[in-house]
Order: C-alpha cells, then sequence, then structure tokens
C-alpha cells in the first residue's frame, strides 16, 4: 500500500513515481484501473445527519458502480464497491461544512457532530479496509458490493426493523431530540 492523498498533485505525482520505481506496474488502482475498487460507505444507505451531500455522494459512486460494472463486464474488466462503516480516520477532521448556515440548526448540528466524531474515533482498524481490497484484488470473480466492519450489522438492522424503530435508533444516536 502507498500512502496518497489525492487533492495534492504533488503526492499523486510522488507516489505514482515510488510505485513504479518499486514495482515497474500498476496492477490495481483502487477508484480508477482496470479492475475499479470504488469506496463508497454506509452513509450510502443509512445517512448520518447533517451529512447528506456525503451520503448522497456515496449513493452516486454505489449506483455508477453498478452500472459500470454492467459496461465494462464484456471487456473482462471487474468493478466492485467497498462500503466501511466507521473507522478510525481522519473523517472528522476533515468534514466541510457551508459557510451559510441556518442558525435554528447549529445546536443539532454540534451534537450530532459530536457523535459523528466519537463513532471515528472509536471506529475500527482502517487496515481491516485496506485487507478487504486486496482479498477483492485476489478474488476470481468479486462481487459488487462488500460491507466492511460493523456496516453489515446496521444495514441488517434497517432492513428487520420498522422504519419509525430504525429512525428513532438513528436520532438518539446522533443526539436529535
Amino acid at each position: 500500500m502507498v500512502r496518497l492523498d489525492v487533492d495534492s498533485d504533488e503526492s499523486v505525482n510522488s507516489c505514482v513515481k515510488a510505485l513504479l520505481e518499486k514495482t515497474g506496474r500498476l496492477d490495481v488502482l483502487v477508484n480508477n484501473a482496470g479492475q475499479i475498487i470504488n469506496i463508497s460507505s454506509i452513509a450510502a444507505e443509512i445517512p448520518i445527519p447533517f451529512e447528506g451531500y456525503y451520503a448522497a455522494a456515496k449513493a452516486a459512486l454505489i449506483a455508477y458502480s453498478q452500472a459500470l460494472r454492467h459496461e465494462v463486464m464484456s471487456l473482462g474488466l471487474k468493478v466492485s464497491v467497498v462500503e466501511p462503516g466507521f473507522f478510525h480516520t481522519k473523517l472528522a477532521e476533515t468534514r466541510r461544512s457551508s459557510e451559510n448556515r441556518i442558525d435554528v440548526y447549529d445546536q443539532m448540528r454540534t451534537r450530532a457532530g459530536e457523535a459523528l466524531e466519537r463513532d471515528v474515533v472509536n471506529g475500527g482498524d482502517p487496515r481491516l479496509v485496506a485487507e478487504k481490497i486486496m482479498r477483492i484484488v485476489e478474488t476470481k470473480s468479486p462481487r459488487l458490493e462488500y460491507l466492511v466492519g460493523k456496516s453489515g450489522r446496521y444495514k441488517a438492522l434497517k432492513l428487520l426493523l420498522p422504519e419509525s424503530m430504525f429512525e428513532k435508533g438513528v436520532r438518539r444516536r446522533y443526539n436529535l431530540d
């Protein structure tokens, strides 16, 4: 694994250079190559309050991955999407919010943000996601979707519980009431 900050041209160039110097080739690039493994989130299925734009983008990535999988299958290309739950990453530190906020939501937004930060701080080891990606790469016929961490449990609960009960749990988890 090689670290890469896709927001930095310098980081991208450095990563590619280091990789090619070490291996001489590129077999898999997560999110853009011959075997495409996109990283979505459980938030695509269970949106986090005040993070709707993030959930929408991750849900769109799943739909895009599904369509792309059909489009490139006859070319011998594989497409999968990984849907991690909460992992101990810099997600909470890199969150962005609008400059023009609606004041009436301030207290609720703050409480929900604090709950999200706790989830990330107490999240799983991100190496589990990397290990899952490596297993996908090594799989002859990978599935479309892979859950990682506790996300499978949350997705199952959403399917099994009455919607009103599940919503109450989300509202309680993010201190919205």
